[in-house]
């Protein structure tokens, strides 16, 4: 698979997450747990059990992957979330 086409898929699986967290489906303290060594997108939150969490896993709170709307609402960050999935495809 193309690295653009990678960084794509990646991209819209986090916009999914973020998505979710937004209708509720996840909660506050709950963060994108992302371990390249495995290939692998966690959810992980205090209430959840810290399954392939290595020193490698990168970490982010889901609300840091939100941005204003227009409205004055919440919506993805698409550029922060575009910079991560960016960032895995390239190994860093």
């Amino acid at each position: 698979m193309s690295r653009i086409r990678e960084d794509y898929v990646i991209s819209e699986k986090i916009h999914d997450i973020v998505d979710d967290f937004l209708k509720g489906y996840y909660n506050e303290d709950d963060v994108l747990a992302i371990t390249p060594e495995h290939g692998k997108l966690s959810i992980v939150g205090n209430h959840r059990e810290m399954i392939n969490i290595t020193p490698d896993t990168d970490i982010y709170p889901l609300s840091s992957l939100l941005r204003d709307d227009e409205n004055g609402g919440l919506e993805p960050d698409i550029d922060k979330i575009n910079e991560i999935a960016s960032l895995w495809v390239m190994g860093i």
